[in-house]
């Protein structure tokens, strides 16, 4: 009887533990799921407020028309633009399979006309001068010159001829209502120094 009651004492602190052990094990289930279940909520909220925004926007003209003209060129784009490489470090000599990759969403409520050949490729802050032709090439879809709400447009293009002395190069893509942050290419020597 004597060491039933001692073991019970010597059991008793470890329960404790475990029960305590166990309840803020569940307080901290119950806080991660009123956490996610508010971020649920802020999520829905923000999305209620965009469409509200959208069907309250003033309506000037069809979505599936384009809008030209001067006002047209005034207006914010909406575009979003990236630039992307295959690799981000070359050695001298082996950059002919360089490749950069262009993408451009429509985040906009209304088709936009790009201008994909009037854009400019910009390497280290300059100007491509053959941006126009390089940007065109193979780019014979209607998304060309019509890019629908939510739509987005990627292509690729091989540049290395233009990347064939060692150095760092910042390259960006900038159109008429669109500039996309820059992309930085490594070309290092043949023989390291």
């Amino acid at each position: 009887m004597i060491a039933v009651a001692l073991c019970a004492l010597l059991l008793a602190p470890a329960v404790w533990m475990f029960r305590r052990t166990e309840e803020l094990l569940r307080r901290e289930r119950m806080a991660a799921e009123l956490a996610r279940a508010q971020a649920e909520r802020a999520l829905y909220l923000a999305q209620v407020q965009s469409v509200r925004a959208v069907l309250n926007a003033p309506k000037t003209g069809s979505a599936s028309q384009l809008k030209m003209g001067p006002q047209a060129a005034d207006r914010p784009r909406n575009l979003w633009a990236a630039v992307s490489v295959n690799h981000a470090v070359f050695k001298q000599g082996q950059t002919k399979d360089l490749s950069v990759e262009f993408t451009l969403v429509n985040d906009g409520a209304k088709v936009i006309d790009p201008k994909i050949a009037e854009s400019r490729i910009l390497i280290n802050g300059a100007e491509l001068s053959v941006s126009g032709s390089i940007l065109s090439q193979g780019l014979k879809d209607a998304q060309v010159k019509a890019l629908s709400p939510g739509a987005n447009l990627q292509f690729g293009v091989v540049l290395g001829d233009h990347f064939t002395a060692p150095g760092t190069y910042r390259v960006s893509w900038k159109g008429t209502g669109f500039q996309s942050p820059e992309t930085v290419i490594r070309v290092l020597p043949e023989k390291a120094r």
